[in-house]
């Protein structure tokens, strides 16, 4: 039985008037409990398990009641022709198993009637909450006396003395059963599940706001109304502690299970973020909190560590740039025989989730968001692809000459600059720091980008950082994005023409000849006259010493006419280029050079 709930359970809630516990659920609870002590003791063996002479009830054989019977049988085990003890303990354990079994079956209206509520109350339906308030009491009860030890013996190493004796003992008449799980069956999965749901109402101290989630979860879209209920319920949520992020996910993870899987056996992969991500967004920060406990099993964690991963292993590799405090954000991992990946642990199980989800509702432009591959069933750790930094890549090209190991993440930058002039805007903080490669030089970011006005300035800087001093790479990238041709660049080229042959001109008026009226550009080029002028000048006075014959106004025209043209050879706009001075001497050299010879 799963948390699949059929449609005729909307007509009524069960009648509970005669529905009640045995009177055995008090020795099943005693038996299960010793069990589960003896089970963790290490020093325990196959002595350790008593029974009482009447074969219904287990005891440790170190402690209390277990004292005096061990002393017991050992004394009337010398006056017996067979082994009583063990008769007994038989006779226990599947008188253990038979009471289960009973209280279990008469669990089942409980288990009716709190499925109804859940389905009744999803589906928009007026509920009484007192009519479902014995269900919740009988399933946290019976879940308070089983799910510790069921959880417990379905976990332990095989050879663990109490799993060995229980299997033995419960399978003898039916080999099969050792390979089942015991004590679980559909009814306990569904009361468990049940169960995370109770104690998220009891955590937040009142009804959930079911209907609600459920849309959310259908991808419905929220009223006013629905919206209040999940701003109300937000509230709540942000006073549980931050021991209790991890109980909070997988309470969230059953309710999404529930109305988005309800066919499945299993409660536990249903997807929270979309219900985390929306109370995030109300201003709930639970989820950004650190898990004590969590917190404590990921500061172990380091190179060679081996952490299960469905059938199998991965071993972690060298963490890649540590945390300098210890419990701060999210530590990354190579993994071992994996390059193209890496290891994120987050610090809670519920945060990666929703960063994969707010990752794919954000990424609306600019550049992809690094993919999260895959997250782990329990959501302590996820796969991302492996990226590199853009200040780390290596630029090869020279000469001019575009190199084939450079030319797919140059092309990748420049049709992203070509993006942003085409729809004219220009995202905040746009740095090489915030771009990351993949393994296939893919452009990644690790944070959605924000659209801001577009910025030519912004743009030609991050070209010039990107390319450092790769003047190759500088050129193309200006010329492939169409930055070196924009209309700005060629305000910014004519306003220092302007400039060279003493002519006025207000730069907020030349600008507007080229469509711009943004105060940076206006501002730049009046900086980049301030800029270029002693430039000139002192190629001018430098230049006489080489051509003292040539007359000075025409050598000063020259200088200026063969500034502009390096300038723009240099595929530079706003910014002049750090080997102007030396390309314009070369140039009037070379074009006096040129002029003997002919």
């Amino acid at each position: 039985m799963s948390l699949a709930m059929p449609d005729t359970f909307l007509l009524e809630p069960p009648d509970l008037t005669n529905a009640s516990f045995g009177l055995t659920v008090d020795t099943l609870r005693s038996n299960f409990q010793e069990l589960y002590h003896i089970a963790h003791n290490p020093a325990s063996n196959r002595h350790s398990l008593i029974p009482d002479l009447s074969g219904t009830h287990i005891y440790d054989s170190n402690h209390g009641s277990g004292l005096f019977l061990n002393c017991f049988y050992k004394c009337i085990n010398s006056f017996t022709k067979w082994d009583f003890v063990h008769t007994k303990l038989k006779q226990s354990i599947n008188y253990t198993q038979k009471i289960f079994l009973k209280e279990l079956a008469l669990m089942e209206p409980f288990l009716l009637s709190y499925q109804t509520y859940l389905k009744r109350a999803g589906n928009g339906y007026a509920v009484v909450e007192a009519e479902y308030s014995h269900a919740r009491k009988a399933i946290s009860t019976w879940n308070a006396s089983t799910q510790k030890f069921i959880k417990l013996i379905n976990t332990l190493p095989k050879d663990n003395i109490v799993l060995v004796i229980l299997k033995q003992t419960l399978t003898d008449a039916n080999p099969e059963a050792q390979q089942r799980p015991l004590f679980q069956t559909p009814i306990t999965s569904a009361l468990n599940s049940c169960q995370k749901i109770i104690d998220l109402e009891g955590m937040t101290k009142g009804s959930l706001p079911l209907e609600v989630i459920k849309k959310l979860l259908k991808k419905k879209p929220l009223s006013t109304s629905d919206q209040k209920s999940i701003d109300s319920w937000s509230k709540k949520v942000q006073h549980i502690s931050a021991d209790k992020v991890q109980l909070v996910h997988r309470c969230l993870q059953t309710i999404a299970s529930l109305y988005l899987q309800p066919d499945q056996q299993s409660s536990e992969k249903g997807d929270a973020a979309p219900i985390e991500a929306l109370l995030e967004k109300t201003g709930c920060t639970l989820f950004q909190q650190k898990d004590p406990t969590h917190i404590s099993w990921r500061d172990q964690l380091e190179a060679g560590t081996s952490i299960p991963y469905k059938d199998t292993k991965i071993i972690l590799g060298t963490e890649i740039n540590p945390l300098p405090t210890p419990g701060d954000k999210t530590r990354v991992f190579e993994v071992k025989d994996h390059p193209d990946i890496v290891a994120l642990v987050a610090r809670n199980q519920a945060e990666l989730s929703i960063r994969r989800l707010l990752q794919a509702t954000k990424n609306d432009f600019g550049i992809p968001l690094a993919n999260i591959v895959e997250i782990f069933h329990d959501g302590r750790v996820a796969f991302m692809e492996r990226l590199q930094s853009l200040g780390a890549f290596k630029w090869t090209s020279s000469n001019g000459i575009l190199s084939q190991e450079d030319a797919p993440v140059v092309n990748a930058l420049a049709a992203l600059l070509q993006e942003f002039i085409n729809n004219k805007f220009t995202p905040s903080n746009f740095k090489p720091t915030a771009i990351l490669l993949n393994s296939q030089y893919q452009l990644r970011t690790l944070k959605p980008m924000t659209k801001r006005s577009f910025d030519f300035n912004a743009l030609e800087e991050f070209v010039t950082k990107c390319a450092g001093e790769n003047r190759t790479v500088f050129k193309h990238l200006m010329t492939a994005s169409g930055l070196s041709t924009h209309s700005t660049a060629t305000f910014y080229y004519d306003i220092i023409s302007t400039a060279f042959k003493g002519e006025e001109m207000d730069a907020s008026t030349l600008a507007a000849i080229y469509d711009s009226s943004d105060p940076k550009v206006v501002d730049r080029g009046e900086v980049l006259v301030e800029e270029a002028l002693p430039l000139w000048r002192e190629l001018c006075t430098e230049l006489r010493t080489f051509f003292p014959l040539r007359k000075k106004q025409e050598l000063n025209q020259e200088v200026g006419k063969a500034l502009i043209e390096c300038h723009k050879a240099s595929k530079a706009a706003g910014k002049l280029g750090p080997s102007l001075y030396q390309d314009v001497i070369a140039k009037i050299k070379a074009t006096a050079v040129a002029g003997l010879v002919h």
